[in-house]
């Protein structure tokens, strides 16, 4: 499939896909999807942030003082 800058440009600022959708639709990687971005000086989106799969402090201690539960 041909990557087409235009395309590019549009699926990342309309519909707002990810760089990563993006390179999967046009078989590449986000390294060339952001390449292309940049030589279009289009501004990147921030980073969405990231979910931690761990609890935090507190609700570690909550669980371990109050369910008993081991660190395990």
């Amino acid at each position: 499939m041909d990557i087409i800058d235009d395309e590019i440009r549009r699926l990342y600022l309309d519909p707002c896909w990810s760089a990563a959708e993006i390179a999967a639709h046009f078989g590449c990687g986000t390294s060339t999807v952001y390449a292309r971005l940049d030589r279009m000086a289009v501004a990147r989106r921030p980073a969405r942030p990231r979910q931690h799969a761990r609890p935090g402090d507190d609700q570690l201690r909550q669980l371990y003082e109050t369910e008993g539960l081991t660190l395990r």
